[in-house]
């Protein structure tokens, strides 16, 4: 089934009334390429993971594979590679925004985004990441840092970002938000910073999403009193990471006050092929209204000390163990009814890692650490963004639209997909992104059945 909204023609119509609304800065009369179709262009690059800006448009020049870039993202004319690049770099990052928010709407209307609650909250896992790093290529906004080498200091021009992700304790698939840029405002002599992005994104978000219910997922950095009385004051529950060499005098409450709950869960599994015993032993310890160090008293939070340990037994009889340890704060009411799912919940910030960042760099085509172009002032920073929104586009489509979970079902895996994906548009005409869903679903019945 393809739902109207959740499915891509309507996600990429969204994304176009976005892209429309953003005010073109180039002052000639005769403009060419529009601004809105030349976004939409950069945006397919990434829609179909093509690894080479440069052979995209070169195919784009096709008849066939030209046909389908237009019809599919409606676009009249393709930018030259050049054209493109001038035509992006100047835009500035937060007018891409309103493509997120426009998707994240829908997700609202359609009734899918509700799904991703806990406890009533949308949970937000944020986190830094680098995505480009060149000792030769920069920009103004390029953050810098000094390498010593044998005989003169190395200076290394690199790009950050604060990804946001909403995330759940139960689903593979998350939400991708609108990222903060880290990076050199002009004039800048001091490095932005991860810290800064955070405050940043959290005050731009209120103010774009100011009724929202959130809980945020940071680590152990955010575990300090001026950051969380940010969350508070922006009305934002939290559960950050903290770590008892950071905190002793919290933890120095903690072990007279805490309070204990614990679970046992035997099983048999197999690993490698071979049926094992496992036995995983989850201790939650709490406590709650501590004083988070000496100096800000009158700040009280509550703290949980989870242990998990897996015991696992061959059929040899030879016995494995490993036990592994985590610590948050957080702001929420814990009990023994809820601790677990907390605990849960906690636990997927890795999430922003895992599914957000590994995904985009490492584990399919999404290519973000590749370098399709620097520019003199936004463009790397744009590219960045236009590939999360492609990815916020199928992981929509894979929460929300039946046709393209029974494609992806059918394809195997995501890499496969794309790889068909991109040799369907060499091999066929589509008039539009319905009919390109129907032909890759009857595509991958076939191949299932012979």
């Amino acid at each position: 089934m393809v739902r109207k909204n959740l499915s891509a023609p309507g996600l990429y119509s969204l994304i176009r009334k976005a892209f429309s609304l953003i005010p073109d800065h180039r002052v000639e009369r005769n403009i060419s390429y529009s601004l809105e179709e030349t976004l939409s262009a950069g945006l397919a690059i990434f829609s179909f993971k093509c690894p080479s800006l440069l052979k995209f448009i070169e195919r784009a020049k096709g008849e066939q594979y030209g046909h389908n870039v237009r019809s599919l993202f409606k676009i009249s004319k393709i930018p030259s590679e050049t054209q493109l690049r001038d035509i992006i770099d100047p835009v500035m990052p937060e007018e891409i925004r309103p493509a997120f928010d426009n998707v994240l709407g829908a997700l609202q209307r359609g009734n899918d985004l509700q799904k991703f609650t806990v406890q009533g909250l949308y949970v937000i896992a944020l986190d830094g990441t680098g995505y480009f790093s060149s000792s030769k290529t920069s920009c103004p906004h390029c953050l810098t840092k000094t390498i010593k080498g044998k005989n003169a200091d190395d200076r290394i021009y690199h790009h950050q970002m604060l990804g946001a992700s909403i995330v759940h304790p139960f689903f593979k698939q998350v939400i991708p938000l609108f990222p903060e840029p880290i990076m050199n405002e002009d004039g800048a002599t001091k490095n932005d910073c991860e810290r800064n992005a955070s405050k940043r994104w959290i005050t731009k978000f209120r103010k774009h999403h100011p009724k929202l219910p959130v809980l945020i997922l940071e680590d152990s950095l955010a575990s300090n009193v001026p950051h969380l009385k940010t969350l508070q004051e922006e009305n934002c529950r939290y559960i950050t990471g903290v770590k008892e060499a950071d905190h002793k005098y919290l933890f120095e409450q903690f072990q007279i006050n805490s309070k204990t709950s614990c679970t046992h869960t035997p099983q048999e599994v197999f690993y490698s092929g071979e049926k094992v015993k496992k036995t995983t032993t989850k201790t939650y310890e709490f406590v709650s209204d501590l004083e988070i160090n000496k100096v800000g008293r009158e700040f009280k939070t509550n703290l949980i000390y989870f242990t998990e340990e897996i015991s696992t037994i061959d059929k040899k009889g030879i016995e494995k163990n490993s036990k592994t340890t985590f610590s948050w704060v957080t702001d929420l009411e814990l009990n023994e009814k809820n601790i677990s799912l907390i605990v849960a919940t906690a636990r997927r910030r890795w999430a922003i890692e895992n599914e957000t960042f590994q995904t985009l760099k490492k584990t399919t085509d999404y290519n973000l650490e590749h370098n399709y172009g620097h520019g003199k002032k936004y463009l790397a920073i744009n590219f960045s963004l236009l590939c999360v929104l492609a990815f916020l586009i199928d992981q929509v489509q894979e929460f929300s639209c039946g046709i393209y979970k029974e494609i992806l079902s059918k394809a195997g895996s995501k890499r496969g997909l794309w790889e068909d994906m991109r040799g369907a548009i060499t091999w066929n005409f589509f008039k539009d992104w319905e009919h390109f869903l129907e032909i890759m679903k009857a595509h991958f019945t076939i191949l299932n059945t012979t």
